[in-house]
C-alpha cells in the first residue's frame, strides 16, 4: 500500500515539472519573438531618437546608427522613408514597412533640417546647432 502512495506522488511531481518546463519554454519563445518584431524596433528608435534630441546640448552633432532599420525596411520590401521628422508636431516617426509606423514626441524645438540621414554611412545626425 505505501508503495502505491509513493509512486502516485512521484508521478504526480514528474507531470508538475514537465508542465512547468513545456509552458516556460512556451513564454520564452513568445517574449524572444516580440522582442524584435518591426513594430518594437520602430517603437524603440523612435523613443531613442527623441530621447537624443531632448538630451543633446546646443552646438552639439549627434550621430545614431541605423543600420538595424535599413536591414528591417529591406527585408520588408519597404522603400520609403524610414525616419521622418516632423517639426510641426515634435515627433519622429519611425516606419519599417508600410502603414502608420510609431512615433514619438519630443521637447525641444528644432527648425526644419536640424536632423538628416546619411545614406552612405547609414546614421542619422542631428545637429542641434538649428534649436531655436
Amino acid at each position: 500500500m505505501k508503495s502505491k502512495k509513493s509512486q502516485n506522488l512521484i508521478t504526480g511531481v514528474i507531470m508538475f515539472l514537465i508542465l512547468n518546463v513545456v509552458f516556460f519554454s512556451i513564454m520564452f519563445i513568445f517574449v524572444g519573438s516580440v522582442g524584435k518584431t518591426e513594430g518594437f524596433i520602430e517603437k524603440e528608435y523612435s523613443r531613442k531618437i527623441s530621447l537624443m534630441i531632448d538630451k543633446s546640448l546646443p552646438g552639439t552633432e549627434v550621430s545614431i546608427d541605423i543600420s538595424e532599420l535599413y536591414s528591417y525596411a529591406r527585408n520588408n520590401n519597404y522603400a520609403g522613408n524610414i525616419v521622418t521628422m516632423d517639426y510641426v508636431n515634435n515627433k519622429v516617426i519611425v516606419k519599417l514597412k508600410d502603414g502608420e509606423g510609431s512615433s514619438f514626441y519630443y521637447f525641444s524645438k528644432l527648425n526644419s533640417g536640424a536632423v538628416s540621414i546619411d545614406e552612405k554611412k547609414m546614421a542619422l545626425i542631428i545637429k542641434t546647432w538649428a534649436c531655436s
